[in-house]
């Protein structure tokens, strides 16, 4: 994960002599992601695990059906396995929750 957020952080585009400038471009400021940080993450993780071998390629050629295929195959069933039950997210939702947050938010 390291290696993907420090990826997401280079600048690939061109210089003035048309060569790849690699430039950092987080403010490092913080160690988490931001939006666009973890998408390009996604994208480079789906491309290095779907698009390496010739079958895999052959299976999903465009780097969009490899982003799909790892959204749709891996990420949201892990992510609806990890919800919380309908319990646990009506309490989250309650009054009392809400204010111990509000308190604590400040």
């Amino acid at each position: 994960v390291d290696l993907v957020y420090q990826r997401a952080n280079m600048d690939f585009r061109a210089g003035a002599d048309g060569k790849p400038a690699r430039r950092a471009t987080d403010d490092g400021a913080t160690d988490s992601m931001t939006e666009t940080e973890f998408v390009n993450g996604l994208v480079r993780i789906a491309d290095l695990k779907f698009g390496t071998s010739a079958a895999a390629t052959l299976a999903l050629p465009t780097l969009g059906e490899r982003v799909r295929h790892l959204l749709d195959e891996h990420l949201v069933p892990a992510v609806r396995a990890a919800m919380p039950s309908d319990d646990f997210l009506r309490e989250l939702k309650s009054r009392r929750v809400r204010a111990i947050l509000r308190k604590h938010a400040r």
